[in-house]
């Protein structure tokens, strides 16, 4: 869902929730998922500077939290459940499911390297994932990669 969000088009909220509506519950303010996907990418494109991120995850979450509770539709009554005598967060919620989302996944996220990519945001299985594994922008890497080395080392291995 995380990714789905994130590389949501503009003005696409409506085939964002044909894929999601069984998973999530929504209301008529929920219809706008713009603005969360503008803050997860905000997430997104932070989580690999370090400190900096903390604070717009912080920030983030806290506004996630805010939105949901002052939702005219009442929804926070239901932000908790109780099952089999444990309490349970209700991520049937979208802005609670993204906030436990970005809690739990914030250091795998990571933008494709690759500048023409039409799904930029990903999670990485690897730290050392540049690229979200389209075959494309994989070739693109391998590309990238081959140029470096033939403009680091061609000259020499051309000579010999």
């Amino acid at each position: 869902m995380l990714t789905g969000l994130a590389n949501m088009p503009d003005g696409d909220e409506a085939t964002f929730w044909m894929e999601w509506r069984d998973y999530y519950q929504y209301s008529h303010d929920d219809l706008q998922v713009g603005e969360y996907r503008d803050r997860l990418r905000l997430v997104w494109r932070d989580a690999k500077n370090g400190d900096k991120a903390g604070s717009v995850i912080d920030g983030t979450l806290r506004w996630l939290v805010a939105t949901l509770l002052q939702s005219p539709t009442g929804r926070a009554r239901k932000v908790l459940l109780v099952h089999a005598g444990k309490l349970h967060v209700n991520l049937a919620l979208l802005p609670l499911a993204v906030a436990a989302g970005i809690s739990e996944r914030s250091s795998k996220m990571a933008l494709c390297a690759n500048p023409e990519c039409h799904r930029r945001y990903f999670l990485r299985e690897r730290s050392s994932d540049r690229f979200c594994g389209n075959p494309v922008c994989a070739n693109f890497g391998q590309r990238e990669k081959k140029r470096k080395w033939w403009a680091a080392h061609g000259k020499e291995w051309r000579s010999a």
